[in-house]
Parts: C-alpha cells; sequence; structure tokens
C-alpha cells in the first residue's frame, strides 16, 4: 500500500514538473548500500534519449503518524524521510545529495492513507522545487 502510493507520488510529482522532461522512471532494488554515483550513472546511460540528469530518490520513511498523551493532546499527520542525489551526467558531478524529514500536519490532525500519494508528491516539491509551479 505505501510502496504504491509513493510510486503514485513520485509519478505525480514528475508529470507536474514545468523545467524538466523526464525520459524514463526505474525501480531500484538492492542489497546492502544503495548504488553508488557510478553504479546510477551507468544505468541512466542504458537510456534514450541521453538524459542530462540523474535523480535517484529513496523513500526511508513514509506513513501517516498519530501522537497521542503529554505533552501533546494529539497530533498527527503524514511523515516522509527521503534521501535525494541528483546527478550531472555530461561531467558525473554530484549537484545535490541531502536527507529531508517532511512533515505535514499537526495539532488534532488525524490522517489516514488516502493522501500518501499527494504527501510524497509535496514532499518532492519541497526538496526538488522549492519554487514550484504547476502546468
Amino acid at each position: 500500500m505505501r510502496e504504491a502510493a509513493a510510486s503514485r507520488g513520485i509519478r505525480d510529482f514528475l508529470d507536474h514538473v514545468t523545467c524538466m522532461a523526464v525520459t524514463g522512471v526505474k525501480k531500484l532494488s538492492w542489497e546492502g548500500d544503495p548504488p553508488s554515483n557510478e553504479e546510477l550513472m551507468r544505468i541512466a546511460t542504458a537510456s534514450k534519449p541521453d538524459p542530462e540528469l540523474v535523480v535517484f530518490i529513496v523513500v526511508r520513511e513514509f506513513w501517516p503518524r498519530l501522537v497521542i498523551g503529554i505533552p501533546n493532546i494529539g497530533e498527527g499527520g503524514t511523515e516522509v524521510k527521503i534521501d535525494v542525489r541528483v546527478l550531472e551526467m555530461q561531467t558525473a558531478k554530484s549537484l545535490s545529495n541531502t536527507q529531508t524529514l517532511w512533515r505535514n500536519g499537526g495539532a488534532f490532525v488525524v490522517k489516514g492513507v488516502s493522501t500518501l500519494n499527494r504527501d510524497m508528491s509535496a514532499a518532492l516539491r519541497s526538496v526538488l522545487l522549492p519554487n514550484f509551479r504547476e502546468k
């Protein structure tokens, strides 16, 4: 459920970005550490047309949360913890490597799973495009 919502949120983000043309999206699976920059570059070179940038997103945590007790009477929302790497293909230069904990909610907010895809999209906008404008 969460994996599907994360995937829909990532695709929604990419569908509404006006400043880049998306040439492909790949889901990667690995054991242990995430792929190195060199491995990501090798994977991206197989894409056609040749990409200018590689954006690598790792979703670490993604869930609705609810905290009840002292000192919070009731606080909830969605929590998204993501790592994002952006690599320039031509020079193999790392343009960005960030870890972000994004939250949406607050006191007396109770959210279920229905907003997870929108929350994932919003978390990516906040990291990659803080001045985002929809198509």
